[in-house]
């Protein structure tokens, strides 16, 4: 059964502060219902000064408990996209939860589950309660404490934890991405338990029973590896790495390693990747959308980094690697 959404105009209503307690639930609920929640909706994208994008977005869940989230774009012909939900996250030893990208970006929007951690790098305020396609959203703001993140402003719907709308700051408070949902509707599958219905009468998804597994950076093999061509005292504060995987580029015998980096809420991708005899190396800096795309060429590998993160970040991440 769904429940249908419009969009409304953004409306502030009278509600008190958040308070520390309040603020960890919201977190909790988006990063353990957030990712689970089923619904159907018209999602609209917005890279700088870029022209509006929109997709028509559905989550399903198939009698095997798979979840499906495909996307239609509805300014153009390109053909739907899909991808399963599966194993979206990995632990680290401090109890973060990653969740790994897809869509773009930032979408889904990936935040860790531990507060205290990211109070450390931003700061983190509630704003006020608003609308977001016809429903309760939760405005919170999330300003960075030095030159080496962005900052972002979030509404949550507050029963389910559904991120309904993101807009990622640059230092001079521009947008650099954003993206909402004009409408939404959510669903409970019928195979599964008796739902929650809260006071707004949204339908949410019990908690996953799901095991996390560990990220791959912790296994002591890949933790030696990554020792050797990364010196990690030289990485922005706060940023740790989450993934390490290695492989051979395509049709070749080249090597290829990928990492993944994260303070909690920015994220990094850092490849090395051993040049071709004929291959022109990429040397600078290069901003594609919200994305910032450094690169040199050292010992004959070409080293890319690429985030949603300000240039000084991927400029030093860039010279931690001592390949």
């Amino acid at each position: 059964m769904f429940l249908s959404m419009q969009l409304l105009s953004a409306v502030s209503f009278s509600a008190p502060p958040l308070s520390q307690t309040d603020l960890d639930e919201i977190l909790k609920k988006f990063v353990n219902q957030g990712a689970q929640q089923l619904y159907k909706g018209t999602f609209v994208y917005l890279s700088g000064d870029e022209s509006l994008q929109t997709f028509r977005v559905s989550r399903e869940e198939d009698k095997q408990g798979i979840i499906r989230e495909i996307f239609v774009p509805l300014d153009n012909n390109s053909p739907e996209s899909k991808r399963l939900l599966k194993n979206q996250y990995c632990r680290l030893n401090n109890g973060w939860k990653y969740q790994f990208q897809a869509f773009s970006s930032s979408f889904p929007f990936r935040i860790n589950n531990k507060l205290v951690y990211l109070q450390k790098n931003y700061k983190i305020k509630p704003v006020r309660l608003e609308r977001v396609a016809g429903l309760n959203a939760r405005h919170i703001s999330v300003s960075p404490r030095d030159r080496f993140r962005y900052g972002y402003e979030l509404w949550f719907e507050p029963e389910t934890g559904i991120l309904l709308k993101y807009q990622l700051k640059n230092d001079r408070n521009e947008n650099v991405e954003q993206y909402l949902f004009s409408t939404i509707q959510i669903q409970q599958p019928d195979h599964i338990q008796q739902p929650r219905i809260s006071a707004d009468n949204i339908t949410t998804r019990p908690l996953s029973s799901e095991t996390i597994p560990i990220c791959s950076a912790l296994d002591a093999d890949n933790a030696k590896k990554i020792a050797q061509f990364i010196n990690q005292t030289m990485l922005p504060p706060g940023f740790q790495i989450i993934s390490y995987r290695q492989n051979h580029l395509k049709n070749t015998s080249k090597q290829a390693q990928k990492l993944h980096l994260s303070d909690g809420l920015a994220s990094v991708s850092v490849f090395i990747e051993e040049l071709d005899d004929s291959a022109r190396a990429m040397e600078g800096i290069a901003k594609i959308g919200p994305l910032t795309v450094a690169g040199k060429s050292m010992d004959n590998y070409q080293i890319t980094v690429v985030g949603a993160v300000p240039v000084d970040t991927a400029i030093v991440i860039l010279d931690s690697i001592k390949k």
